[in-house]
């Protein structure tokens, strides 16, 4: 794990992200699947399954950091 975020750091980088860029792209027409972030660079995967999603995450980005959203499951504070 990169030294300069701690799980706090990741989740509130994560939901950054997601607020900014990537909700209006999956709301409403994903709500319930899980979009998985890269919360370095911003890129994402989605899936109705969230192990297929990480999976594909993985493979996309090596060794990056990321956060689960479930799509439609949050709201900005």
């Amino acid at each position: 794990m990169n030294p300069q975020y701690g799980p706090s750091d990741i989740a509130k980088r994560g939901e950054e992200i997601y607020f900014d860029s990537i909700q209006d792209k999956l709301e409403p027409a994903h709500n319930g699947e899980y979009v998985i972030i890269e919360v370095e660079n911003g890129g994402y995967t989605y899936n109705t399954n969230p192990l297929v999603a990480l999976k594909e995450a993985q493979q996309k980005y090596p060794g990056k950091l990321f956060h689960v959203i479930r799509v439609g499951f949050i709201s900005k504070p």
